[in-house]
């Protein structure tokens, strides 16, 4: 099998959709000898900031010299930086030789009661068997794909757990209210494991408190255990202040990601190199890699600047709580200053809520949309617009190719991470236009 054909193959599977639920995703396990089981994982949940968090914790981890595994979604560049071992994609005859055995595994087991696996189900067997061959890989990072009671990855046996935050996301999967989301979110928490919180709603940071104690987990929450001090925007990235509440002492640390709200994700990072160092095996961590590991991090799509001129960011800003750490990073950059924000979202996303958030930034503001099903459609777009008081544009580069003609104010690129990514892909095509015009 090519890999060309494991990823049609794979993609084949997104026909069966998204099914939460853990029946089929432990039958493929089962029938693999549970490499889930193979190494220590560290398992990731939280409506923003999981894939940042998961990205400097890892970076701190390769500071300290550990080789490690990685599983995060969606694509920002390509199918297979999914899975990664110390930030290095998975190599296509490997996954295609994975794809190609966890397949006819696959076609070995019976699913007339439980349905078929989806894309990712079998993109996360793929993940496993992959880690558990490979050998030298000292820790996984797994990231939760949707929620977290129901999500694929809810397989794992963690030493650690996270949740970053709890918004209004995916209502119609997760529940309606902040307490049913962070019911769902509060389902990776596991018996006697601990877990760090980074959940700062009074309600929310409630149903997190009472499953850690229900599960006997170790709860090291913000705002008790740790909390951040300080946050400001620096040359490299973010600066700000780590407080340990426990230890009364306080550190300061420059992360290399762009944004505000990073500070809040480093944070998590922080708190989980510290416990890893001094309740677990994992004692290459040192405050020396601690502080070499979020300031030399990088994750593309979270405030990243793609272009120096004219200025250009790229941000997956795709519900309202991203959506204001955006605009609370933007007033902090550029106080009082405009911008030229292009917005696209998935269809069942918040999409007013958002544009309420972004509405009094000023400078210009236009909706979009792009080429993916979930995307909203043109007459949508259009009834939105007219409803929010919004401009709108159906061709996203169309609006690129104007504010290149007309240098100015930043751009900002915001919205679904898919359509960043599109947009990322796309941009060297105007670049190039605009190059032969001159």
């Amino acid at each position: 099998m090519t890999y060309e054909e494991a990823y049609q193959v794979l993609k084949n599977r997104a026909a069966f959709g998204i099914k939460p639920g853990l029946a089929r995703m432990e039958r493929l396990l089962a029938e693999a000898g549970h490499p889930e089981r193979a190494l220590p994982v560290i398992h990731i949940a939280g409506t923003n900031g999981k894939g940042s968090t998961l990205r400097m914790l890892s970076s701190v981890l390769m500071a300290s010299g550990y080789r490690v595994g990685a599983m995060t979604s969606p694509a920002l560049s390509h199918y297979l930086d999914q899975l990664s071992i110390n930030h290095l994609p998975i190599e296509e005859d490997t996954f295609a030789d994975i794809v190609a055995e966890g397949e006819a595994l696959a076609s070995r087991l019976n699913w007339e009661d439980i349905g078929e696996p989806t894309e990712y189900e079998m993109l996360a067997l793929v993940f496993f068997m992959w880690m558990a061959d490979e050998g030298a890989v000292d820790v996984l990072l797994v990231e939760t794909g949707l929620g977290g009671r129901l999500d694929m990855t809810n397989v794992v046996d963690p030493i650690l757990s996270i949740i970053t935050t709890v918004g209004l996301d995916h209502e119609a999967i997760l529940g309606h209210t902040i307490q049913a989301i962070a019911s769902e979110k509060a389902g990776i928490i596991k018996l006697n494991r601990p877990v760090i919180s980074g959940v700062l709603e009074p309600e929310a940071s409630n149903v997190i408190r009472q499953k850690a104690a229900q599960m006997n987990s170790v709860l090291l929450e913000i705002g008790h255990f740790f909390s951040v001090k300080k946050a400001a925007k620096h040359k490299e990235g973010v600066t700000f202040t780590y407080k340990s509440d426990q230890a009364q002492d306080e550190k300061s640390y420059v992360v290399g990601m762009h944004g505000l709200y990073q500070a809040h994700n480093a944070s998590l990072a922080v708190t989980a190199a510290r416990y890893l160092l001094n309740k677990t095996d994992f004692t290459n961590i040192s405050e020396r890699s601690i502080e070499s590991g979020l300031q030399h991090v990088s994750w593309p799509g979270r405030f990243e600047r793609l272009l120096n001129e004219p200025a250009l960011y790229l941000d997956g800003a795709h519900n309202p709580p991203a959506a204001k750490a955006l605009v609370e990073t933007i007033q902090a950059i550029w106080p009082n200053q405009p911008v030229r924000m292009l917005v696209a979202v998935f269809a069942d996303k918040q999409i007013d809520a958002m544009l309420d958030v972004f509405k009094p930034l000023k400078g210009e503001l236009i909706l979009t949309t792009f080429s993916h099903p979930r995307a909203i459609n043109q007459d949508d777009l259009e009834a939105v617009g007219a409803r929010a008081n919004v401009a709108v544009a159906t061709k996203w580069r169309d609006v690129l190719r104007r504010w290149f003609q007309e240098p100015g104010a930043p751009m900002i690129v915001t919205g679904s991470l898919t359509f960043v990514q599109e947009v990322r892909e796309g941009i060297h095509e105007i670049q190039q236009e605009k190059s032969s015009k001159e």
